[in-house]
């Protein structure tokens, strides 16, 4: 649902959700909360599991998806959209790594897909680079640190995620399989 990304208001991806079948549906728009309340009302109303979150940008542009677990975790991620928020100007919000200190409780993490911060440290630096960036963020989040695995087709996604694989084997972070969900019709 984020602004000039998706093009599907929260409630034709709730209900399109229904139609497959799911019984949990996330929304992480980026930098905010924008649709959550819309989403959660309409997920409620179809009985599907609503899951809030957020897709943060830090400085240099790198991602991470933060998915709320409980009411603390609620707080936290929007202290740290508030932070970013006010760090950046309009459109631009800014996320340093120090941010996250204090500020994991009750948050899921996910690595980010292809702009992820693992995955933008593992295309500059390669595995050990994405190995050091992974380990950081699991230090934060301990076990609630996923590495994200993503099928859009593109041109580096499966080298990509054979590399995701071997660093969670390695590392013993757990995987999570996604995708970055824009509109809730093919057409």
């Amino acid at each position: 649902f984020t602004f000039l990304e998706g093009g599907s208001h929260p409630e034709e991806l709730v209900d399109r959700a229904a139609a497959l079948g799911l019984t949990a549906v996330a929304l992480t728009d980026r930098d905010g909360l924008y649709g959550a309340v819309r989403f959660a009302s309409r997920a409620r109303m179809r009985g599907i599991d609503a899951i809030v979150g957020s897709e943060l940008t830090f400085t240099g542009g790198a991602r991470l998806v933060l998915l709320v677990e409980d009411e603390c975790g609620y707080a936290n991620l929007c202290e740290l959209i508030s932070i970013a928020q006010l760090r950046g100007s309009k459109g631009d919000a800014r996320l340093e790594l120090d941010d996250l200190t204090a500020r994991t409780d009750g948050l899921i993490a996910l690595s980010g897909g292809e702009r992820g911060r693992v995955e933008r440290a593992l295309a500059r630096g390669g595995l050990q680079a994405a190995a050091e960036e992974a380990r950081r963020l699991a230090a934060l989040f301990g076990d609630r640190f996923h590495l994200e695995l993503q099928q859009h087709l593109t041109i580096d996604e499966a080298q990509r995620n054979e590399q995701l694989v071997r660093l969670s084997r390695e590392l013993h972070v757990p995987l999570v399989a996604t995708n970055g969900v824009a509109y809730a019709y093919k057409d």
